[in-house]
């Protein structure tokens, strides 16, 4: 095997190093169901403000729910500038490794190095996808659990 054998699997780790650091827009992906459940109810509450009791109870219960979901935004982007930090710092690496198998394409590499390749280029990546999940979940877990309880009580009345 040569170095130039592995060009391909270092470009796609790259590209998905500079995705996991671009990532900004998953978790405001995320947010929005939750968001825009939250806003219904709300809605749903004004609208029956002068009708049923329990609506300002709702409201306002929607209003902190808003409150916290933001807050959880806010905690979530400092653990996520960490991630571009490391994701940025691997995918220069990368860059580098591309310029240098691309001088020394002809160098042979063995089995230890063809898979040192592999694995610097793709696992930093998917250990970032899967720490940005968790993180995210972390974040909102309980949130979501108090939406759909909210939820439930607004639309049951």
């Amino acid at each position: 095997m040569k170095l130039s054998d592995f060009s391909s699997v270092v470009q796609l780790g790259v590209g998905l190093h500079a995705g996991a650091a671009l990532l900004q827009l998953a978790s405001d992906l995320a947010t929005a169901p939750l968001s825009r459940k939250l806003r219904q109810i709300e809605t749903l509450a004004e609208s029956r403000l002068h009708t049923h009791k329990e609506s300002q109870v709702h409201l306002d219960r929607a209003k902190d729910l808003i409150t916290d979901l933001q807050i959880a935004g806010i905690g979530f982007d400092k653990q996520y500038r960490q991630l571009i930090k490391v994701n940025g710092i691997v995918s220069l690496a990368l860059i580098t490794l591309l310029v240098w198998l691309s001088v020394d394409a002809d160098r042979e590499v063995c089995w230890l190095g063809a898979s040192a390749i592999c694995a610097l280029s793709i696992v930093p990546a998917l250990f970032s996808f899967a720490l940005y999940g968790w993180q995210w979940s972390r974040y909102t877990g309980a949130l979501k659990l108090d939406v759909e309880k909210l939820q439930s009580e607004a639309v049951g009345h």
